[in-house]
């Protein structure tokens, strides 16, 4: 039932003011017609008025009730409206229709990695070629032939940036966007040339690839080049990827250097790239990077197999790139005719005539009254003529003083600018666009309030927890449960040897003490023992064996299991504590489906009959 209310309130909630046709009120809130309609057009159509009327009148009745306890005056309420607050800005900030999609086209690109290398000319030296310019770099071009070395050689020639002289993938955030747009308009093993604006270069792609995602890895590094490296790197990787510990292996070599949470966002080595790729094992094989040998451990792997699983990874890329710099200037656009922006063109034209032309009359000029030049939201931010003679006078010379008009416009320019953004990160839920989302956001989290308070008291209702399980007895009931001690095993060396040692008549608490407290090097338990009842599913045990009191080895996760089975109990009745363990949601939901019901039995709830018909009328259709 949780994930039925948190699944509809996408589909339900927002309350705006501008119809005078009530279609109901709940205790003392009032539901006007047409906002219902608004705000639930694609509920009404999915399930039916009545049905959402049923739901809306619940989630209405859980933000009262959240209401009642005052969460929304609790210090950890507030700040976790502010938390959510900031997430729901981040995600709104830039307007939809600019960011998405350009974040589709960034993943378009990204999933396919290019290898490329690139040659700027420099203007003034294309430029002194003259008529002959054309001519010189379709030679070059010829010349090059499509080969990466001679290309290099090119860069070292003629290219003003020799960052890109050696083939090489790139995390495209760090490129210019054009730049990235044209590398994936390059064909592939063919020089290709730009011209715009920003720059004349070249292009080569060598090779593309499927794009592995993003790494974070712990490296084994070798430091030094001496035959013995490769060696002690490839003891280093039999113990991992045997789960031993490396302890004396580090501590016995000074040569090696331990390196945690390396982070690739591009991998350039072609042997760690190929290992990733078609190994499914965490450890990998030695590879041999720059002058010397390291063992990666693959901690974690972010893929990049779905856009909606990493768009949120690819938002924040975004934000860190240069890119961020055009979206703001598209947001500054865009707020001065979606703000309380004022600029007095009058009153800045007057200030410009009034200033004197002579630098010497303008160091003594003053101004006898302030007026304001610029005026964002209702007075919160102020831009006067005092503030901008200020600043000239802090930068004007006798050598710019014929540039001071044009300066003033930069000088003007830059503040709003500035203070545009400020007033819309300040202000943000206070905009007109904004509001209705704050209002959701905070009915969304008082209903997960209400939500909480109810869960909180269900779990610790143990006397209700009783007669619910007395009086549904019958559904829970383990059909056949296994009866002994469980040994998890953290590989076959660990497996081998309890078995081993439950042939030799071992007791449970001899083996626990043999193995207490014994780890691997990533301070894992190599053997977690647990003894009671288990069905043989939760073991991962066949359901077409016939099971005996024995012992039995299978797989489970990661791990390897060993079972002594001592009885196989069947049609055996869960005590509460099992309940509480495996099944407290059933009896949570219960409980919120009671509070509903509790709650509407006592809300005053009055729907106006031809409001409702009319919904029906129209959405029947």
């Amino acid at each position: 039932m949780k994930k039925i209310f948190f699944s509809i309130f996408v589909l339900l909630y927002g309350i705006s003011m501008y119809s005078q046709a009530v279609l109901m009120k709940i205790n003392s809130d009032t539901i006007f017609t047409k906002d219902f309609e608004i705000q639930q057009q694609k509920s009404l159509k999915l399930i039916g008025v009545q049905q959402t009327i049923n739901n809306y009148i619940d989630f209405n009745l859980l933000k009262q009730y959240a209401l009642s306890y005052k969460v929304d005056k609790s210090e950890m309420y507030e700040r976790l409206l502010i938390k959510e607050g900031e997430k729901l800005k981040d995600s709104l900030y830039y307007r939809k229709d600019l960011i998405e999609p350009l974040l589709q086209d960034y993943y378009q690109k990204i999933i396919k990695d290019r290898k490329i290398q690139i040659l700027f000319f420099e203007d003034n030296f294309l430029s002194s070629h003259g008529k002959n310019r054309k001519k010189f770099v379709q030679d070059l071009i010829k010349n090059i032939n499509n080969n990466t070395t001679k290309f290099s050689e090119a860069v070292e020639k003629y290219s003003i940036l020799l960052n890109f002289k050696i083939p090489a993938y790139y995390d495209l955030f760090i490129l210019n966007k054009s730049l990235v747009n044209e590398i994936y308009k390059a064909p592939l093993n063919k020089v290709y040339e730009v011209n715009q604006d920003q720059g004349n270069y070249l292009i080569l792609v060598s090779e593309e690839r499927n794009y592995l995602g993003e790494l974070e890895l712990k490296e084994y590094r070798i430091k030094n080049n001496s035959p013995s490296s490769k060696n002690i790197a490839d003891l280093i990787y039999d113990d991992l990827k045997n789960n031993k510990s490396v302890d004396n292996i580090l501590k016995n070599n000074d040569s090696i250097l331990l390196f945690h949470d390396i982070k690739l966002k591009v991998i350039n080595n072609d042997d760690l790239y190929n290992q990733v790729l078609n190994n499914s094992s965490a450890v990998l094989k030695p590879i041999r990077t720059d002058s010397c040998y390291s063992v990666y451990v693959v901690k974690d792997r972010i893929q990049y197999d779905q856009y909606s699983k990493v768009r949120k990874r690819l938002y924040n890329r975004l934000l860190q790139s240069n890119m961020v710099g055009d979206l703001n200037l598209n947001l500054i656009n865009e707020l001065k005719n979606k703000v309380s922006f004022k600029e007095d063109e009058d009153e800045i034209k007057l200030f410009k005539q009034n200033l004197p032309k002579n630098y010497n009359d303008f160091k003594n000029f003053t101004l006898s009254d302030t007026k304001t030049l610029v005026n964002i939201g209702n007075g919160e931010y102020l831009y006067t003529n005092q503030d901008l003679l200020k600043i000239l006078k802090q930068n004007i010379t006798d050598k710019n003083i014929n540039e001071i008009e044009n300066l003033i416009n930069i000088y003007i320019n830059s503040w709003e600018n500035t203070y545009l953004v400020q007033y819309y990160d300040f202000f943000y839920f206070e905009l007109d666009r904004y509001k209705e989302e704050w209002k959701k956001l905070n009915d969304k989290l008082l209903i997960n309030a209400a939500i909480s308070i109810i869960t909180d008291k269900a779990i610790n209702d143990t006397e209700g927890q009783k007669k619910y399980l007395k009086e549904n007895q019958q559904q829970f009931i383990w059909k056949e449960r296994i009866n002994g001690d469980f040994y998890y095993c953290l590989n076959n060396e660990v497996k081998n040897k309890v078995l081993e040692l439950l042939n030799d008549k071992k007791s449970v608490e001899e083996i626990k003490l043999l193995y207490k407290d014994k780890v691997n090097d990533q301070n894992e338990p190599l053997l977690i023992i647990n003894q009671g009842k288990l069905t043989r599913e939760s073991l991962n045990l066949p359901n077409d064996t016939k099971l005996d009191k024995k012992v039995y080895t299978t797989d489970y996760k990661t791990k390897k299991l060993v079972i002594n089975i001592k009885d196989i109990k069947n049609n055996d009745p869960m005590d509460l504590e099992e309940f509480r363990t495996n099944y407290i949601d059933l009896y949570i939901d219960f409980k919120i489906d009671q509070e509903i019901k509790k709650l509407k039995s006592k809300a005053k709830i009055e729907i106006v009959p031809s409001q409702e018909k009319e919904l029906e009328t129209k959405y029947s259709k």
